[in-house]
């Protein structure tokens, strides 16, 4: 449930940093939602640890690379993130919408096979 309920936050937060029209926040508060979207970041890569794969062994190596590729996905296109708009430059939609997109495959995924088992 904790993953479900981070996964919207941190989506939310992304979603609230692009605003290019500024009409969801000014700078200032986009500052708070850019400490708000690291916090959220860290816990939520915190979270991907957690996870015990209970499977054969070679599906245990699968699962810890796999596990090791998205970490290094999140972490790297939140640092994007941060530093197009700590430097004040636009902020990539593009990049934006890949971490979204990573972050909701992952929940989607992770409820369908709780689902299923």
């Amino acid at each position: 449930m904790i993953e479900t309920i981070l996964s919207v936050v941190f989506v939310i937060l992304l979603a609230a940093c692009v605003d290019p029209l500024h009409l969801l926040m000014p700078t200032p508060l986009q500052m708070v939602a850019l400490v708000a979207l690291i916090l959220a970041a860290v816990v939520y890569a915190g979270l991907l640890f957690r996870e015990r794969p209970r499977d054969e062994r070679e599906a245990i190596h699968l699962a810890r690379s796999s596990r090791g590729g998205y970490f290094l996905g999140i972490v790297g296109l939140s640092a994007i993130v941060v530093y197009q708009l700590i430097a004040g430059r636009e902020l990539d939609k593009a990049v934006v919408a890949v971490l979204a997109g990573m972050v909701i495959v992952k929940l989607v995924l992770l409820l369908w096979n709780r689902k299923r088992s």
